[in-house]
């Protein structure tokens, strides 16, 4: 029997909605009455629980894949319990880390923010992104105040266009990730940034600085016409020398704009205007702009 005691303790410390918790429950009673998804689900968690995988997530595709097979029930949601059914080990996995439980709120947060991308966009409490979540639950990825953080390395040699900096390819940088948990608060984000320096700062022994790096849709050249100056956007753009400026037809981003999937240009006339960005952003798309990012480039003193 799967824990719906303990989903429902997860829902309530994290805010969901009560429509969100009676839909997790909902799944949970479904997924029992179903004998192979029942089976995976509770072998894939007792298997992570007993740390006989390092990756909690092996049967996960198997599981995803069947689920979206089940035409009777959302397999979002079902994606979303099982992350959550899995969060409760999590908590221990972190303490054996040496890591605060605050950390492994922070990561958790994740979930509830992905919920609300998927009812938003799709009207379903669950998740579209499960496939983003397995490196939170064996450690690769932590959420270290308003923003999440990995270490990665460079693919090729790259020099940002300021001339500032160069990284070798395999030389180590800290890859960012921002959460749609709210504004960008610029000071919120420094204060993350003072955080992973100290805590990623030990792999970068024999230097002074720490590299961290961005590929965004934040990072879009054209927020600097549309916003001031003083929005947590624009300030947080002024943290990076940039690499890589990209504008393309179409991209998958616009719905972390827009929250909508209908984000082909026969959809731009009826995409919301209820923010300045937004505004601006339909407008530009309707000139015949095109969409962007960008990958930049932050070094931080230790």
């Amino acid at each position: 029997m799967l824990n719906k005691t303990y989903v429902k303790k997860f829902c309530e410390s994290f805010n969901y909605p009560e429509q969100a918790t009676k839909a997790l429950i909902k799944a949970a009673d479904f997924v029992e009455d179903n004998d192979s998804l029942s089976r995976m689900f509770e072998q894939s968690i007792s298997d992570y629980n007993t740390d006989k995988v390092p990756d909690p997530t092996e049967h996960y595709e198997e599981m995803t894949a069947y689920a979206k097979t089940l035409t009777d029930f959302p397999y979002e949601s079902i994606d979303l319990l099982f992350y959550i059914l899995l969060a409760e080990h999590l908590e221990e996995v972190y303490e054996k880390a040496g890591l605060s439980h605050d950390l492994w709120r922070n990561a958790m947060d994740d979930l509830r923010c992905k919920l609300f991308e998927c009812y938003n966009c799709k009207g379903i409490w669950g998740t579209f992104a499960g496939g983003w979540f397995p490196d939170f639950y064996y450690l690769k990825r932590l959420a270290l105040g308003r923003i999440q953080y990995q270490p990665a390395y460079v693919a090729e040699d790259i020099k940002t266009l300021d001339g500032r900096y160069e990284l070798k390819a395999g030389e180590l940088f800290i890859d960012m990730h921002i959460p749609s948990s709210g504004p960008l608060k610029i000071e919120e984000v420094k204060a993350s940034l003072r955080m992973a320096v100290e805590y990623f700062g030990n792999m970068f022994q024999d230097k002074d600085y720490v590299f961290f790096g961005c590929d965004s849709w934040l990072l879009f050249e054209k927020h600097r016409e549309w916003l001031p100056e003083k929005s947590g956007i624009v300030q947080f753009m002024n943290l990076f020398s940039f690499v890589r400026l990209d504008a393309v037809t179409h991209s998958n981003d616009l719905w972390r704009v827009f929250n909508t999937f209908e984000t082909s240009s026969k959809c731009y006339d009826r995409l919301p205007e209820d923010t300045l960005l937004r505004r601006k952003y339909k407008e530009y798309l309707l000139s015949g702009g095109k969409q962007g990012s960008a990958f930049g480039i932050i070094k931080m003193k230790k």
